[in-house]
């Protein structure tokens, strides 16, 4: 266990109050029993965000969840307040300097926003310096750095990674895995300067570090497979620049591949509740998994569990159809209720629960080495190794 357990609400700090934080991670919070929000931190005392111009600032988000405000990482943890996790969801290329600091302090549990970076070197600097930390702990606490990717925490990804673990597909040969998006009207916006227009030691941005890092998260929790070389070509938006279309094949350290397929074209509006109304459209997702004496099928539209289901095909039964579950969930982007099944994760983690975890530092890592060498084998025209 992380630490005692306790039924006394945990102590969290909310880091970024932007689109993110201001429409999930702080109501959610807020409304959730395991979890006091005790600080709120942004460097910006009005935040603004395009896909949401009616933000409160942050003197306002103070007063509506009676918690201290911040207007930096380094106000928060040089205060003498008492914090036992931080909810991070500050833009993507932030993530290192945040989590470095936060690291930094040697009994801070941590929820990153996905992507964990969208620097490889920086990425790699985070895995390994939470390695090092939790080395150095005292007694029986053992710190949570968790990455958000929402569907690694579902049931049913948890029983696919049972299912692989336990053999009932044999040894994993080949994984194809699709993933669309309703998202255009993001990767299409040129005033969404933070998912389209690459930053610091970024090759590229779009969808890729946007999206597809989740349904690699997915794949390489359940699988464990170990990526070692991509060949990608990147379809682009004509107005951003952007990469809205992503084919990629991925070779693995033990031979098996994986064949990869994005976009964000699909019509609609995957936040139309939140963004230009009418209805929102759910992701599509199609992922196989082929062993050597089996195979693991899961995709659906995650807007409606009845699309889809898990299940299980083995070639000693003559191909016949065992079902995991009956139904299919990937991203949970519920703006209701007080949080998605990360987030429980992550306040019982606090508590001092053993959790299942979904999306850890290493699988952090492997997502960002992934589309890390996606972006440069597009570049190259050629397969290039994960670094």
């Amino acid at each position: 266990k992380t630490m005692a357990a306790s039924k006394t609400p945990c102590k969290i700090a909310i880091v970024g109050t932007g689109w993110w934080g201001q429409g999930w991670h702080l109501p959610q919070c807020f409304r959730n029993p395991r979890c006091n929000i005790v600080a709120i931190v942004d460097a910006s005392a009005n935040p603004k965000s395009s896909l949401n111009p009616n933000l409160c600032s942050l003197e306002e988000l103070g007063i509506k969840y009676n918690a201290t405000i911040f207007s930096s990482v380094d106000d928060l943890l040089s205060s003498e307040l008492d914090v036992d996790g931080v909810i991070v969801s500050t833009p993507h290329a932030t993530h290192f300097e945040v989590g470095m600091k936060l690291l930094a302090q040697s009994k801070l549990h941590i929820l990153m926003e996905k992507p964990f970076t969208t620097n490889i070197e920086q990425a790699k600097s985070l895995h390994t310096t939470f390695l090092e930390t939790q080395s150095t702990v005292e007694g029986n606490f053992r710190r949570l750095f968790m990455v958000n990717h929402s569907a690694n925490w579902r049931k049913q990804t948890e029983l696919a990674s049972n299912a692989i673990q336990n053999d009932r597909i044999g040894k994993v040969r080949h994984v194809t895995g699709f993933m669309g998006s309703a998202l255009l009207w993001i990767f299409d916006d040129l005033n969404c300067k933070d998912w389209n227009e690459p930053k610091e030691g970024m090759v590229g941005n779009g969808f890729g570090w946007g999206q597809i890092t989740h349904l690699l998260a997915w794949i390489f929790r359940v699988t464990r497979l170990v990526p070692s070389s991509v060949f990608c070509v990147l379809g682009k938006s004509d107005i951003t620049g952007a990469d809205i279309y992503n084919s990629a094949v991925i070779t693995c350290s033990c031979g098996a591949t994986i064949s990869l397929s994005g976009t964000a074209a699909v019509p609609g509006n995957e936040h139309a509740k939140t963004a230009s109304g009418g209805e929102p459209i759910g992701k599509l997702i199609d992922i196989k998994i082929f062993g050597d004496e089996g195979a693991l099928l899961y995709g659906g539209n995650d807007h409606e569990k009845g699309s889809g289901r898990l299940e299980v095909r083995r070639r000693d039964s003559g191909g016949k159809v065992e079902i995991l579950d009956e139904h299919f969930k990937f991203e949970n982007c519920d703006d209701e209720g007080d949080g998605p099944e990360s987030v429980q994760a992550f306040l019982a983690g606090c508590q001092g629960e053993d959790v299942f975890q979904g999306a850890d530092v290493y699988v952090g890592l492997q997502t960002i080495q992934v589309v890390d060498a996606m972006y440069r084998s597009n570049q190259a025209g050629q397969p290039v190794p994960v670094l």
